[in-house]
């Protein structure tokens, strides 16, 4: 990202962030949960009650020693506080289980946190970090860790000290290097680690047989080590806008895997050979890639529900879709398809998006999918509906957008309004129509089509 960009997607969320941390004026969700500005809100705070479990302190200049009243308080807020460094009287605070630092210099943590026992979770956002604050390390209870825009450029040796940690999450960071000591957090379930610097993961991350979730989506990673697969309860793998160009054969030992997210890697142009060993995936996206093909064992995927083939290099729909028997969603957004396009075998798809793809009528296999509820053909060259269109009785939203050419005759909206009851929207945008017929239309369907962006 760019340092205009980066400027922009900053300032656009520090601003939200401030607005959901300052939307709670007083009692915020329920009557245990207070927002303290200054010294006057916390003394009218303390005389009406000391049953408090969340309190946030906002633009303050001291934490007060009384907070110790509060001897119920689970989590607490702390957002652009005045002074540096974190107040010690937090250390006495023995029921707290979530601190969140947001707007704060914040640059070691002291050692009398760690015996808060109970403490959880720690979050720091826009606190001015360039390394993991010193001291978080004797903080052992620690099961989830969240940075955000803060300028750290490693997960270092010590983080094997965390070994109770079970989330750890940077996001919009400058993160360059994973210290190999990461293998040893044997419970962490959710490693996120996202717009960043990363080029290289270190062999080792494959040890962390616990994971349930990678997500590494902007990032520099040119390649993934062959030691993934070891990461036998992985769920959730996002390589989102990344380099890479091919996967290693040994992500097909991923038993387990059920989202797989390989989008926007644009030099990527095939998948494994087998991938159909993938035998719990759920989704798999590939959109913005180069692939142009499917390896055979693509058909063994008996799990697919959620295929997203978008603004690839596909000119003909894979064969190998036809005994996809589990799949419901499909996208084929912008890809160049000719030829007949066969559906069968797919009957219980649900949602189909054949937008953009250059097609000069609808393939005629669509009509044999009769639990369709949504079909895209926005952006194409259709000039003609056939009426077996109107055998797909469960649609619900029909969208043929920008076929400029299209015509429609009233006594096929007659027999599409007739047959399709369950329709809820059909977008006409960018069809030409002239006015007469416009208004026939808008009285045969009524509010359900759209003839403008925007209004209906």
């Amino acid at each position: 990202m760019n340092g205009y960009k980066y400027y922009v997607v900053y300032s656009l969320l520090t601003v939200l962030m401030l607005l959901s941390y300052s939307s709670c004026k007083g009692e915020n969700k329920g009557s245990n949960n207070y927002l303290i500005r200054n010294e006057n809100d916390f003394k009218r705070l303390l005389e009406k009650t000391e049953n408090i479990d969340y309190l946030k302190f906002e633009f303050c200049d001291t934490i007060p020693n009384e907070i110790v009243k509060f001897t119920h308080l689970k989590t607490i807020s702390i957002i652009n506080y005045n002074r540096k460094g974190i107040p010690l009287v937090l250390s006495k605070l023995k029921s707290l289980e979530s601190i969140e630092f947001f707007g704060c210099n914040i640059q070691e943590i002291p050692k009398e946190i760690s015996c808060l026992k109970k403490l959880r979770k720690i979050s720091f956002s826009s606190c001015k970090l360039t390394a993991f604050p010193s001291g978080l390390q004797n903080i052992e209870s620690i099961e989830e860790l969240n940075f955000t825009f803060d300028k750290i450029s490693a997960i270092p040796d010590d983080i094997n000290t965390l070994s109770n940690l079970r989330v750890l999450t940077i996001t919009l960071a400058d993160i360059q290097h994973i210290s190999p000591n990461i293998c040893d957090l044997k419970k962490l379930e959710k490693l996120v680690i996202e717009r960043s610097n990363l080029s290289i993961l270190p062999a080792e991350i494959g040890n962390l047989g616990n994971i349930k979730t990678l997500d590494l989506r902007d990032n520099k990673l040119c390649s993934i080590p062959k030691e993934i697969k070891k990461m036998k309860n992985l769920k959730e793998l996002i390589l989102t806008r990344n380099h890479i160009s091919i996967l290693p054969d040994a992500i097909t030992d991923l038993e387990n895997l059920q989202d797989f997210d390989i989008s926007e890697n644009e030099e990527f142009n095939h998948m494994p050979q087998n991938i159909g060993k993938l035998k719990s995936l759920q989704s798999l996206t590939i959109n913005d890639c180069s692939v142009n093909e499917l390896p055979n064992s693509f058909s063994e995927l008996d799990s697919l529900k959620f295929l997203y083939l978008r603004n690839c290099k596909f000119t003909v729909l894979p064969k190998q879709l036809n005994k996809l028997k589990s799949l419901s969603n499909l996208s084929m957004h912008n890809n160049d398809l000719q030829g007949v396009l066969d559906f069968n075998g797919v009957e219980k798809l649900t949602n189909l998006d054949l937008s953009e793809c250059k097609l000069k009528e609808i393939p005629k296999g669509v009509f044999q999918l009769i639990k369709l509820e949504s079909l895209s053909l926005r952006g194409n060259d259709i000039r003609i509906i056939p009426a077996e269109l109107i055998q797909l009785n469960n649609l619900q939203q029909l969208d043929f957008s920008d076929n400029k050419n299209l015509k429609i005759s009233l006594e096929f909206a007659n027999k599409l309004k007739q047959n399709c009851k369950k329709l809820q929207t059909i977008e006409l945008i960018g069809v030409t129509v002239d006015e007469k017929t416009r208004i026939k239309l808008s009285e045969i369907w009524g509010d359900k089509v759209i003839f403008e962006i925007g209004l209906d």
